[in-house]
């Protein structure tokens, strides 16, 4: 522990680089002008020099110059240019208030000298790109627009499932306002629990991310919830075929204080009830709450909450609840002009319910839960030693509660665990001879089992040979070093490279059905003395060319994931008590190839992809074969999206895509059985499915076509509306969700479907 200590303070060392030449200091916020909102990734640019920055992600920017005089330009994609000029003879305080453009987004350019493609290590997600993409049942969804993005894979139709670059779905840290949100679906998939009426920023990061993200693998969607206007009232919402919301925020003190309130509610419940012809009727809800106060120019407190709820009912004999709470407070302190603080408090919790209830009277409900809940402290501290050197560094500490599995049957259940994980960092971002920048760092990653749990000890045959009872006290611990380097090289203008190695360490599985995108069983499976932490080595390599209006790129990754989980053939994967004997791990290598090409400004734009990706478990003992493919290995991915704006006020785009057939492990013949008396009289003898090698079958390849056509109405007065109407899958695709095999004679094989062809439509409001 002592020399992990020294490792990272010998890296802050390190990464401090003496500015011999730095006099003063200009640094502030930078505001919405309209609604007093703090505005993220805002490009400062000192045109005099070539040196710049942005603001970071709750507004603030610094840089460190000279005395001289200079021209400070701030932009940012949809506000007007603001430009300053500054005599910095002392450290000055200078905040900015940037005025929403009035021009349409064709005749926005950025400028190649100040912006370049690489600069970021993420893709920001902007609200535009959202409600430009045709969407299902006209909800307009976060997750379905990072579902476009070159190596990001889901395995069925209106799936919320990420799949990225190799990695299984419970691998990506999703974020709201800093805060894990464990489940991200409502109604199976179809829907995801991002409000977009109250999103303010997202930042995809793709297998590679910088040192203050820690505890997943594969990628990290960090979504942050608007403030809410300090200045007027305003009220928007909107209406599409599932649901109904409505915001409304509102200055508590002006220019001071704002509250922000958001409801979404499905309404299909309203007016449909579980009956022997309709046996499923889903719902859900979700609620939105954020409080911010400015208590001076170096003092911003803010408190947000999110709940969201699912319910299916069905005719008679199943329901299923699930739902997610998270609350975040958050201090931004500014300690001097070049020093920046955060620190937060986060709540999370995710909760699942099934109950099965049973026709015979006086007996009780079968009932299965599970879920995960959080408590987490953290602090990170940037310093902005010059714009071309900012540190970075930060503490956190989660205790987690597991709860794997509780059922009406108290002796077949998973033990409840509790766990502390612990997490340091440091990192550097820095310019090195004006062509090249890099953001390197350090991790220090710690996962300790703690307080009461039951659990088994196995020979090695997986059988349980010793039950152990822990009572208090840390009982088992991991501990990781997590190296992380990203280098950017701006060769020219229009020629850009990325080299990237990374490490990372995951504290937490999914045990799941892998047949199905989203099921209601699936279980968050903590480390412990049986289950050893993920741990991924990545290696990227990646090449752009950006000519101003047109982009493309090309990106090679590996990746190595050591201890990757499965479940053995025939696993009971509920109600046993030695699902750790069920469980096998090995490694997960990944590989793949991605290629974009892209066309973000003028009338028509829209963006080609195409990726190759493998994905091979090599788990010893799991199923016959030691080595096959993984349930989300799916080599071949084509993607093509198209905008086009007829007008200011009339736009139509469209979504194309096809990937190869998903695997799948399907019946190679029949074994007749001995029928039960009831079948041999209805003539029905019972055939038993002899199943081939794991996922060694295949699902046909998919593809289908998305439309859209946006119309915003001429504003009268404060009121701005929009209607969006649309179809998903235009050309009527049969792409089977699943398969059932049937134990009949006459009907062995049912073959699931989406909807052939969905009509849709969206209706948005806003008044001010």
């Amino acid at each position: 522990m002592i020399l992990k200590t020294k490792l990272l303070i010998l890296l802050l060392l390190l990464c401090i680089k003496t500015f011999s030449n730095e006099n003063h200091t200009v640094s502030g916020y930078i505001t919405d002008l309209e609604t007093g909102e703090e505005l993220i990734g805002v490009n400062i640019t000192v045109n005099s020099t070539g040196l710049g920055t942005t603001s970071n992600s709750y507004g603030f920017y610094s840089l460190t110059l000279k005395e001289e005089n200079y021209v400070l330009n701030f932009s940012l994609l949809g506000y007007s240019n603001y430009e300053i000029e500054l005599n910095l003879t002392n450290d000055t305080l200078v905040n900015i208030k940037l005025e929403r453009s009035v021009l349409i987004l064709n005749e926005v350019t950025i400028s190649g000298e100040n912006l370049k493609a690489v600069e970021s290590n993420f893709k920001t997600i902007s609200i535009y790109e959202i409600k430009m993409l045709p969407s299902v049942f006209g909800e307009h969804d976060i997750i379905k627009a990072i579902q476009i993005e070159p190596g990001v894979k889901n395995i069925g139709d209106g799936s919320s499932g990420l799949y990225i670059r190799g990695g299984n779905k419970d691998q990506n840290y999703i974020l709201i306002d800093e805060a894990p949100v464990y489940n991200i679906s409502h109604l199976y998939g179809f829907v995801s629990v991002f409000n977009p009426d109250i999103v303010k920023d997202v930042k995809f990061y793709n297998t590679v991310f910088p040192a203050n993200y820690g505890g997943r693998i594969s990628s990290v969607i960090d979504t942050k919830m608007q403030e809410g206007n300090r200045n007027k009232l305003s009220v928007y919402g909107g209406l599409s075929m599932l649901a109904a919301r409505l915001t409304v925020t509102c200055p508590l003190i002006k220019e001071k204080s704002s509250c922000l309130i958001a409801v979404r509610k499905s309404f299909l419940d309203l007016f449909l009830k579980p009956s022997e012809q309709i046996n499923m009727v889903p719902s859900f809800y979700d609620l939105n709450f954020k409080v911010n106060y400015k208590i001076n120019d170096n003092n911003h407190l803010y408190l947000s909450a999110y709940h969201g709820a699912d319910f299916v009912n069905t005719f008679q004999t199943l329901n299923n609840r699930w739902n997610n709470t998270t609350s975040t407070f958050r201090w931004n302190h500014i300690i001097n002009k070049k020093t920046f603080l955060n620190t937060t408090v986060l709540y999370s919790k995710y909760s699942n319910t099934f109950t099965l209830n049973d026709s015979k009277e006086n007996v009780k409900p079968y009932t299965w839960k599970t879920g995960v809940e959080d408590i987490n402290a953290k602090l990170d501290f940037t310093w902005y030693i010059n714009p071309k050197n900012t540190i970075k560094c930060g503490l956190n500490s989660i205790l987690h509660d597991y709860t794997p599995g509780q059922s009406t049957n108290q002796e077949n259940n998973n033990s409840n665990m509790s766990a502390l994980e612990s997490g340091a960092y440091v990192s550097n971002k820095i310019i090195l001879f004006d062509i090249i920048d890099a953001e390197y760092g350090l991790r220090f990653s710690m996962f300790q089992n703690i307080g009461n749990a039951k659990w088994y000890s196995y020979d090695e045959n997986y059988r349980p040979i010793k039950l152990n009872v822990e009572d208090k006290g840390v009982w088992n611990t991991y501990q990781n070093i997590e190296p992380r380097v990203i280098v950017n090289i701006n060769k020219e203008k229009t020629n850009s490279y990325r080299l990237a190695y990374t490490r990372a360490s995951q504290f937490v599985q999914i045990l799941s059905n892998n047949s199905y995108s989203y099921s209601a069983m699936e279980t968050w499976m903590p480390s412990s003395a049986n289950i050893k932490p993920l741990i991924s080595d990545n290696f990227l390599l990646s090449y752009f060319w950006d000519i101003e209006k047109i982009m493309f790129s090309a990106t090679a990754y590996y990746r190595l994931i050591d201890n990757q989980i499965d479940y053995v053939d025939h696993a009971k994967l509920t109600d046993n008590p030695y699902i750790d004997g069920e469980i096998r791990s090995g490694k997960a290598n990944a590989y793949g190839l991605e290629f974009n090409f892209s066309k973000k400004i003028g009338k028509t734009k829209g963006s080609v992809s195409y990726a190759f990706s493998r994905v091979i478990y090599t788990i010893k003992g799991a199923t016959s074969s030691d080595t096959y493919r993984a349930p989300y290995d799916i080599p071949h991915d084509i993607k093509v999206q198209v905008v086009h704006e007829f007008s200011e006020k009339f736009k139509m785009s469209a979504f194309w895509t096809f990937t190869s057939g998903r695997p799948a492990t399907f019946p190679i013949g029949y074994q007749t059985g001995f029928p039960s008396i009831g079948l041999a009289y209805m003539g029905w003898t019972p055939q038993i499915p002899i199943y081939s090698e794991r996922n060694s079958g295949q699902f046909p390849n998919y593809h289908r076509l998305d439309i859209a056509a946006i119309f915003d109405f001429p504003a009268k007065k404060n009121l701005k509306h929009s209607l969006t109407i649309g179809v998903y899958n235009l050309y009527a695709k049969r792409n089977p969700l699943g398969y059932e095999f049937n134990n009949r004679i006459d009907d062995k094989v049912a073959v699931f479907h989406f909807f052939r062809i969905i009509p849709n439509f969206s209706y948005s409001f806003k008044f001010n």
